[in-house]
């Protein structure tokens, strides 16, 4: 089953209450419609009578039983604290699929990949990845690749959105808006060696694969924020963006 809360909260623009239902943990195979509101970017998203749209950010679970994937998406203002967020989704795995879980359950534990990733476009990323059958660790050496050599990408947020046959298609996220772009990309870039700088075992050393971990030295979660389940953040998403296509 999947677990989902009411929410209410005042609206952006017309300050009126805005009440609707979210997801705390989606399990795919039992709910087909909050799988499909993720690869639509519609998760979380509420919209009041006026017309504005909002995206209820929370720490949200996903969990597919058929491809043994877990993850966890966290806001992505908390991607500082990358490292404790990895390990507490390592803990809380082992509590709820090796100490808790029946035998038949634990026998498979080493067979699943758990994830920590930052913000809805990261469960949408992994759930791609999973849906494709594609290697998380060959896509992020990808990214490396991609922004070799373009300083104007430079501290971006890579995502995965579209896997074909033969092409990959990415959508970078640069601080500066106007840098942002959508990125196309032959499929064989997934076969490319991780680039000199990048250790053996870098990437997935954690449950936190992301090429941004070799930028962003790790700060320990402060007291204040142990509740993480809890944290919520509302953004405003009234456009839809459309960035420009980039070939390679």
């Amino acid at each position: 089953m999947s677990t989902e809360i009411g929410v209410h909260l005042p609206c952006g623009q017309c300050q009126k209450q805005v009440r609707g239902r979210v997801a705390v943990l989606i399990n795919f195979e039992k709910s087909p419609e909050w799988e499909a509101r993720l690869l639509a970017d519609d998760l979380n998203r509420l919209t009041c009578g006026c017309g504005f749209r909002m995206t209820y950010m929370r720490t949200v679970g996903t969990v597919d039983f058929a491809r043994k994937t877990c993850a966890y998406g966290y806001p992505s203002s908390l991607e500082v604290y990358w490292q404790d967020l990895g390990l507490a989704v390592e803990a809380a795995f082992r509590r709820n699929w090796v100490v808790g879980a029946p035998p038949v359950v634990r026998a498979t534990a080493s067979e699943w990949r758990v994830r920590a990733v930052m913000g809805y476009e990261g469960l949408r990323e992994q759930r791609v990845i999973s849906l494709a059958g594609l290697d998380d660790v060959q896509v992020e050496t990808t990214k490396l690749h991609l922004l070799a050599g373009r300083p104007e990408w430079a501290g971006a947020r890579v995502w995965l959105r579209a896997v074909s046959a033969d092409r990959l298609l990415f959508r970078v996220d640069t601080l500066d808006v106007s840098q942002r772009a959508a990125a196309d990309v032959p499929r064989e870039w997934l076969s490319l060696p991780a680039p000199d700088h990048v250790l053996p075992g870098a990437l997935d050393a954690d449950p936190f694969v992301s090429f941004r971990k070799l930028w962003i030295r790790p700060k320990p979660v402060p007291p204040d924020l142990v509740r993480l389940d809890g944290r919520w953040e509302v953004y405003t998403t009234q456009v839809d963006q459309r960035e420009p296509v980039i070939r390679f």
